[in-house]
């Protein structure tokens, strides 16, 4: 997953009982992520000295408590804010990076983790987030709380290629990498959730009132080709794949039935981006970086906090 060299560098991470507890104190709560997401610096210090393994880099002593400190916070505020709020969004803004333009992925930086990175870099993604070594990057992620169940598998609204009906398909889903297990299950939960309130907006029938050019005939092409294999029948919009939903979220006639949910088009476009670059990494049999694995749990739950509304 942390495709840096942290871990060649190992001895230099410690664990902070060799600082003052105050001096902890102290540099939490001079933290900007600490008033940006409004957290509880209480909660937070418990946390930092609860970790197991070493996280703090003996070097870059600010940089690293600070990389800690937005971590933790970003969990706490997604468990506590709405998720596409304006707090929210624009502190995520400003520690993930501002990914509100499209982004244009070559073939050369898709197959590039580093490449990867260095966009994400110049984008405004604060590195000292994921500066640590894999296994405590892995645990502060894991007390953060930005890590939840993954949405369960919709079996109606998987695609292009249906799921086996062995009972073995979970066994399978867990032999499989969990960034690629969280996006095949994430994608048929994202599925489900447009075509609910498509539905409930414009009736059954949105796909042909509200189709936002082209979709629907480029879904129906890839839908007779699968079932003349297959023989089972999917939605239509089983068929469509991540850059189709922005098109519906935000198309004019469609967008009224979404604002509630997002709040501004720029969320929606934004948050989907944010997994486009780990999505296409993953798809294409490359390895996510920590930077990516941190993009993915932090959309992803964002997206399924919006069933709660």
């Amino acid at each position: 997953m942390d495709l840096r060299s942290a871990t060649a560098d190992i001895e230099r991470y410690t664990l902070p009982r060799f600082l003052e507890a105050d001096n902890i104190s102290k540099m939490v709560s001079a933290s900007v992520a600490a008033s940006a997401y409004g957290i509880e610096i209480p909660r937070l210090q418990q946390t930092l000295m609860a970790m197991q393994a070493p996280w703090l880099d003996t070097l870059h002593i600010e940089q690293s408590i600070r990389g800690f400190v937005e971590l933790q916070a970003i969990g706490q505020a997604l468990n506590t804010l709405d998720p596409f709020g304006e707090r929210l969004t624009t502190a995520l803004r400003q520690g993930l990076g501002d990914m509100r333009d499209p982004i244009t992925w070559t073939p050369e930086t898709i197959s590039d983790p580093t490449a990867r990175t260095s966009v994400y870099i110049e984008r405004g993604f604060q590195a000292e987030l994921t500066n640590f070594p894999e296994e405590a990057f892995e645990e502060s992620l894991e007390r953060s709380g930005i890590i939840i169940e993954p949405p369960a598998l919709v079996v109606r609204y998987s695609c292009p290629v249906p799921p086996s009906d062995n009972p073995e398909l979970e066994a399978a889903f867990a032999r499989t990498n969990v960034a690629h297990d969280w996006l095949q299950r994430f994608e048929t939960y994202i599925r489900s959730f447009i075509d609910k309130v498509m539905t409930g907006a414009f009736g059954p029938n949105w796909m042909k009132s509200n189709d936002p050019g082209g979709l629907r005939d480029a879904w129906t092409a890839k839908k007779r080709k699968v079932e003349a294999w297959s023989g089972q029948d999917r939605p239509l919009i089983a068929y469509a794949d991540i850059t189709d939903y922005e098109r519906i979220i935000c198309n004019g006639k469609n967008w009224a039935a979404f604002e509630r949910f997002f709040v501004t088009k720029e969320n929606a476009r934004e948050s989907l981006q944010r997994i486009s670059g780990p999505r296409l990494g993953t798809m294409h049999a490359r390895p996510l970086t920590a930077e990516e694995v941190l993009f993915l749990q932090v959309e992803m739950h964002r997206f399924i906090k919006l069933t709660e509304r």
